[in-house]
């Protein structure tokens, strides 16, 4: 809800490249939505941080490996218009873990750039 009050010219680009369906993306829109993603992301966490000041670094882990398989499930979607519970938790168990403990903004943006553009988990390979 913030990022649509915050009408800026690159949230304008970013809301309307995530409300297309069956189009493939370039690499330079990946890149801004990958760009404006992590704001929800922060804003999502911050809320949880307020439910629950104490959360455990596990859960921080998890919350940051949500947002990357989100992401990847995200390009998906606009590419492929395909979507659902089953096809999320695929990407959920494709995503590796962190080591760190690191927020969504922090990842290196380059790698999502090849990487989303793999295309959807094969559901033969994964067990």
């Amino acid at each position: 809800m913030i990022q649509l009050l915050n009408e800026t010219p690159r949230v304008e680009r970013a809301n309307s490249l995530v409300l297309r369906l069956c189009e493939t993306l370039a690499p330079d829109d990946v890149q801004l939505i990958y760009d404006h993603e992590p704001e929800a992301a922060e804003i999502g966490r911050k809320l949880v941080a307020v439910a629950n000041p104490t959360l455990s670094r596990e859960m921080d882990k998890a919350y940051n490996r949500f947002f990357h398989a989100d992401f990847h499930y995200l390009i998906n979607v606009i590419e492929t218009a395909e979507s659902g519970t089953d096809l999320f938790a695929l990407y959920w168990k494709r995503e590796p873990a962190s080591a760190r403990s690191d927020r969504a903004r922090r990842a290196p943006a380059h790698r999502f750039q090849d990487d989303a553009r793999i295309g959807r988990p094969h559901r033969r390979r994964l067990i």
